[in-house]
């Protein structure tokens, strides 16, 4: 018998850094669709929140849920967590799975930025990123509290297991760079899927994915602020603003590039792994999943 006692509908899965908030803002808002009132990563099913406040405590954060909505959870940790898969298959096995991804190495990029803007990584990119290539190549097992920039980036390994538990017809693939060119596009392909109408267009469609205008001042300050009191969440917020509206003038910085060497490097690590990738969502229908073939080619040559 299922925990809850309405069943999760929908499961978007991850993966970090790939506009997880922009569809959590743009499905809340669809009139046939509900999901938590606050998008937790942490606060997942079957999550470490979840086995210490129980199932009561799930099924408040969908409170107030209007008519015959179907009922979806948003976190990246779904994708990170082993355990998960097994587990909605159990307990809700009609549920449809989402997984957003984006070529690895920027997906890899842009999670160190978010990682430096928390205060929880202290060397430069290059020095960071060499490192945890270092120990994935050795076979390293990830620290508690690490930061994991390229494990998170290495999709086919916390895929499979989705695929796995649940049928290909139940499994959409979505990619990151899809959604930057053309949020509309990619969201009646979404609500298709979800099997609600296609055609409603959320005010949160404008938003479109959040982007990084590497503003080191900017970085800087929000690293400063303190976590543990409301000045400083406001802060942060008033900072993560000033970055987002930076980056979408002249006069943003670059992203720093990566040293050739090091560049090649992860390049390499990630080729083997878009080739197995290819093949693992080749199970998956057609209007499930973009040309993979094509992407990996694209990927490859960034």
């Amino acid at each position: 018998m299922p925990f809850l006692v309405t069943p999760l509908d929908f499961a978007l899965i991850g993966a970090q850094k790939c506009a997880t908030t922009w569809f959590y803002d743009c499905l809340s808002e669809h009139p046939q669709l509900q999901l938590p009132a606050d998008k937790r990563e942490i606060a997942y099913f079957g999550g470490p929140l979840f086995r210490e406040r129980g199932e009561s405590w799930f099924e408040q954060r969908y409170a107030g849920a209007k008519g015959e909505r179907l009922r979806g959870d948003i976190s990246v940790e779904y994708l990170n967590d082993r355990g998960s898969a097994a587990l909605l298959r159990r307990e809700f096995p009609h549920v449809k799975v989402v997984a957003v991804m984006r070529d690895p190495v920027e997906r890899a990029i842009s999670a160190y930025f978010w990682y430096y803007r928390k205060g929880l990584v202290h060397d430069d990119l290059d020095t960071a990123l060499a490192r945890e290539l270092r120990d994935v190549r050795g076979g390293a097992p990830a620290a508690d509290g690490a930061t994991d920039f390229l494990r998170r980036s290495l999709y086919r390994p916390t895929l499979e297991p989705w695929l796995e538990a649940f049928p290909p017809q139940q499994v959409m693939t979505v990619l990151f760079e899809d959604v930057s060119a053309d949020p509309a596009s990619a969201l009646r392909s979404l609500f298709t899927f979800l099997g609600v109408d296609p055609s409603f267009t959320p005010r949160a469609i404008g938003s479109r994915p959040k982007r990084n205008a590497y503003s080191l001042a900017l970085l800087g300050l929000e690293r400063l602020a303190p976590v543990d009191r409301n000045r400083g969440r406001v802060l942060k917020k008033l900072m993560d603003l000033a970055n987002q509206l930076l980056a979408t003038t002249r006069f943003r910085r670059q992203r720093p590039a990566l040293a050739p060497e090091l560049a090649g490097s992860l390049r390499e690590l990630f080729d083997a792994e878009l080739v197995q990738l290819d093949r693992l969502v080749r199970r998956l229908p057609e209007a499930n999943r973009p040309g993979w073939a094509e992407v990996r080619s694209r990927w490859r040559q960034a």
